[in-house]
């Protein structure tokens, strides 16, 4: 198990969450990130990292549980995404919680293909807040989920 809080350091949010997912043996990984301050400068390093992110966290089979909050005025969508796909492919996390403010929410494509692909899901929580901490805005994309 990780319960881990990164205060306002220097790293890449995509880069920390692969070292944390890299631990032999993780069931439970509760992470939050508050302002990263390293910005990556080579976007296909970066793209290739968020690919293995996604990789990483599709076959990993012992975790059961990822949490994860980002608290930070970067946009960290890519990574979002990889974490998003990752999860949907996985066949062993049952509980996935996922709050991340609003600069940064993942295309409606990728949480349908979540909710329509991902069948071993029991506990799902996603919440993307602007930058204020209020709810979406008023007038926010819809999903129609059809169980």
């Amino acid at each position: 198990e990780c319960y881990c809080e990164l205060d306002e350091g220097y790293y890449v949010p995509c880069l920390a969450l692969l070292q944390f997912l890299n631990l032999p043996q993780l069931k439970i990984l509760q992470l939050i990130m508050n302002d990263d301050t390293i910005s990556t400068v080579n976007i296909a390093y970066y793209t290739d990292k968020c690919t293995e992110l996604e990789k990483c966290i599709e076959m990993n089979s012992t975790l059961q549980e990822m949490k994860i909050k980002y608290i930070g005025e970067d946009e960290i969508t890519s990574t979002i995404i990889s974490v998003i796909r990752g999860v949907t492919r996985n066949i062993t996390i049952t509980s996935f919680t996922l709050d991340v403010p609003f600069n940064s929410p993942p295309p409606d494509e990728v949480v349908k293909q979540l909710l329509k692909d991902n069948d071993t899901l029991k506990a799902l929580f996603l919440m993307f807040l602007n930058t204020s901490n209020n709810l979406l805005p008023s007038s926010p994309s819809s999903l129609n989920i059809v169980e």
